[in-house]
């Protein structure tokens, strides 16, 4: 058994992968920069019968999916886990057409759905909390359940090595409920200065160039909570 990973650098796989290999599982990265951290390889030597991936950085993302799927069909792969936001359920949007056409095929899969990463707290509102003191979204009073990634990895590490697949669609959640004005007040506590949250509409986020973002990473569900 060999795990092939698809964008194998990523916040969840990098650390999906280092658990794989502790628990002597061979691992073979795939990634858009052709570098390999170590130890893992980038070279084939075995059979590869399972894969992990991520969303590919496009809008309509079923017809490179589709083609990529029925070609590791027909190459011998026998399970898919997948990564795809909470929000989008099987037949949705994006990831969820892919999911829906990997549940249609007579084929071992998983698609995580988990709630917003904690990660990419810090990824999407970095910049505007270190230039501006702000967090931009297009939320009201909507509360998120952030998750860690370690959390995340786990599900997706059983879904890779048990003998079978127990839930097909698992949602991880996060323990608790926040709020970007509770994230905001948090985050003044802990740097010793103000940070304020503000609300925009969907439209101006979009103009900020927050809306493709979100899109490009399946997280705009957590920045239109409602």
């Amino acid at each position: 058994m060999t795990i092939l990973f698809i964008g194998g650098t990523g916040k969840s796989a990098t650390p999906l992968a280092h658990l794989l290999v502790q628990a002597n599982k061979p691992v073979l990265l795939a990634t858009r920069s052709g570098k390999v951290p170590a130890p893992f390889t980038g070279a084939l030597d075995a059979t590869i019968d399972r894969i992990y991936r991520i969303a590919p950085r496009v809008v309509d993302m079923l017809p490179p999916m589709k083609a990529f799927i029925d070609f590791a069909i027909k190459k011998g792969v026998k399970r898919f886990v997948l990564m795809s936001p909470a929000l989008l359920e099987a037949g949705g949007p994006g990831m969820g057409l892919v999911h829906a056409y990997l549940a249609s095929l007579q084929v071992e899969y998983c698609v995580l759905r988990p709630s917003s990463f904690f990660d990419n707290l810090a990824l999407i509102y970095s910049d505007g909390i270190r230039a501006n003191d702000e967090i931009l979204s297009a939320a009201e009073g909507g509360l998120i359940e952030y998750i860690s990634t370690d959390d995340i990895v786990g599900v997706a590490f059983k879904a890779l090595v048990d003998d079978v697949i127990e839930d097909t669609q698992p949602i991880p959640v996060g323990p608790e409920l926040f709020s970007y004005d509770q994230i905001a007040r948090m985050l003044s506590e802990v740097l010793g200065r103000e940070i304020k949250h503000k609300r925009l509409t969907v439209e101006e986020f979009a103009q900020c160039g927050g809306l493709n973002f979100a899109l490009a990473t399946g997280s705009f569900g957590m920045c239109e909570a409602e």
